[in-house]
């Protein structure tokens, strides 16, 4: 009889130990730790000389061989691209402009010319206004988006696009971005985006050095829209094999 008590006893102990660890632990926490260090390099000051070095950080938007507002002067580094866009900004009296106003933001990598000194921007985000009538619009080559030829490595690169808030408004019938890719010499068309549809590419788009992405836009509405809108992601990366989130 004694030894089974001295049992009994050691079995409370146990149970009342765990129980005594189950209260502890509302008021003990476990601790891990992340932390960070942030350096940022400015390409907005590069020459053509060091332009090759900024791998494919130097991708962006831009206009060239526009009638004005050039972001990229007459340089071989990147092809013609974006030569409508001031052009889809047409005037039609009081009421304002009907058509289509292109803007950039966000410089992401600016070069010099080393021959005549011009400034040559890409940029990290352009916006689209539109203004139309009810019908059909098609807007072509109002934007490029590319990759300077000076910069080999890494070559290619892959932009996915990816559409992540589309239009809504049932007025719209449909909308699409039509993207070609040129050279200078040769152009293809390599996607449509519906705009009326959130989702990504299932391939990207493979451009190399000096190659550009010419982009246009068609709208097709039936009735009057106060307001809508769309955000469309490039993402651009040195492989193929898997896509952004």
């Amino acid at each position: 009889m004694q030894a089974s008590s001295k049992r009994w006893i050691a079995v409370l102990l146990v149970i009342v130990a765990v129980a005594s660890l189950g209260v502890v632990n509302a008021s003990v926490f476990l601790y891990r730790s992340l932390t960070g260090n942030v350096q940022v390099t400015d390409l907005t000051s590069l020459t053509e000389s060091n332009l090759g070095n900024a791998g494919m950080a130097c991708t962006g938007f831009y206009i060239k061989g526009a009638t004005s507002g050039n972001t990229v002067s007459n340089d071989y580094q990147l092809p013609n691209a974006g030569t409508n866009a001031p052009d889809a900004n047409w005037s039609v009296g009081a009421s304002g402009y009907n058509g289509l106003k292109v803007t950039l933001y966000n410089p992401v990598c600016q070069w010099t010319n080393t021959s005549d000194g011009t400034t040559n921007t890409l940029y990290g985000h352009a916006h689209f206004d539109f203004n139309l009538t009810n019908g059909a619009w098609y807007f072509q080559d109002v934007l490029g988006f590319g990759y300077p030829k000076a910069i080999t490595s890494p070559s290619p690169v892959y932009v996915w696009i990816n559409v992540n808030q589309s239009l809504t408004d049932s007025n719209i019938v449909s909308a699409e971005l039509i993207i070609y890719k040129t050279d200078g010499t040769t152009t293809t068309q390599v996607a449509s985006i519906d705009l009326k549809s959130t989702g990504i590419t299932s391939t990207p788009i493979t451009l190399n050095s000096g190659e550009a992405l010419q982009i246009d836009v068609m709208i097709n509405a039936t009735g009057s829209v106060t307001s809508d809108s769309f955000t469309v992601g490039f993402y651009v990366s040195s492989s193929s094999s898997e896509q952004p989130r």
